[in-house]
């Protein structure tokens, strides 16, 4: 179903997520904040929309749809093939496989695995980061990213944490199964949007991979055990996207906006008319095997990411404000 709601949810995966600003208390917990650096075209108006938020009975037809999956997910959870999976609880485990070519189109490093003394070191931040996954080995690495800044990358199996049904594939027809028997008689739309929210579902997708990106400072502070983390699950033929996945909270209120750039890109230029906020930083960054981080302090309002190719095209402007 294509529609505006469908938008938003492509442009909410792609939303910049934050994390704490505080370096003594950053250990990633998986959980992920929006922060509003991106203003983000919510909804536009047309007659899909507008069916969408039409009540019936007090509850608009998105809102119907959507229990009704989650109900019919409630309901089937103790079928064989939906009883859960849980991901390991004790720290990361390394698994052989290979990232998903979603993935590697636009991180073809991720491919190729590193020296095993870089991939041990990797996995020991990892660790001390208290992150509780499947991982697949050839893909740990950690990446300089600036002088001051490496980021632990790292591609695991399923959900974020490794979590998944026992066959997805069974469970998402059994959870369709019960919600067409729950929607009865209801609108077509009602109907519609079930089926879109079963589809959502990460634990029902086979082959679901997730990428992780962890800042790590450099030097490491005592007592840190890292910066802030990202988990962004990537679905099989579904292309990873160029974005900000993550944004640190810096000293002084700045903002370390940390991204993967598009395919051919070699630098990122950032460009404001509050050039004296910048007090000397860089204002085009080289990009390291697909990823890259800038520095933007707190005076600056408006400003504008431009990926260059290295013969100097300029890719892919992107206008941001904070």
């Amino acid at each position: 179903m294509t529609d505006p709601f469908e938008e938003l949810e492509r442009q909410l995966r792609r939303a910049v997520r934050i994390s704490s600003g505080e370096r003594s208390r950053r250990a990633w917990r998986g959980h992920r904040r929006a922060w509003a650096i991106v203003a983000v075209a919510m909804l536009v108006a047309s007659a899909t929309a507008l069916a969408a938020t039409r009540l019936v009975g007090g509850q608009s037809l998105e809102t119907q749809g959507r229990k009704i999956a989650l109900r019919a997910a409630r309901e089937t959870a103790s079928v064989p093939a939906c009883l859960q999976v849980g991901g390991p609880s004790t720290g990361p485990v390394l698994s052989e496989g290979a990232p998903l070519a979603a993935i590697t189109v636009l991180l073809p490093s991720l491919a190729t695995p590193v020296s095993s003394r870089e991939r041990a070191a990797t996995l020991a931040q990892f660790v001390r980061a208290r992150l509780n996954a499947i991982l697949l080995s050839r893909t740990l690495r950690t990446i300089p990213v600036t002088p001051h800044v490496q980021l632990l990358v790292a591609v695991g199996v399923g959900e974020s944490g490794g979590e998944s049904v026992r066959s997805p594939l069974a469970c998402a027809r059994a959870r369709l199964a019960r919600a067409q028997q729950l929607d009865g008689k209801r609108p077509a739309t009602v109907q519609r949007w079930a089926r879109w929210r079963l589809g959502q579902m990460r634990d029902t997708v086979p082959g679901l991979q997730t990428l992780y990106i962890f800042e790590l400072p450099v030097p490491l502070p005592p007592h840190v055990l890292a910066g802030g983390g990202t988990a962004d699950p990537v679905r099989p033929g579904h292309a990873l996207k160029p974005g900000l996945p993550l944004v640190a909270g810096e000293p002084g209120g700045a903002r370390l906006l940390i991204g993967i750039a598009a395919r051919d890109a070699a630098h990122i230029r950032l460009q404001t008319r509050d050039t004296g906020a910048m007090h000397g930083l860089p204002t085009q960054v080289a990009v390291r095997e697909g990823f890259y981080a800038v520095t933007v302090p707190r005076g600056v309002r408006k400003f504008r990411l431009i990926e260059v190719a290295a013969d100097g095209r300029m890719l892919r402007p992107v206008d941001l404000r904070q």
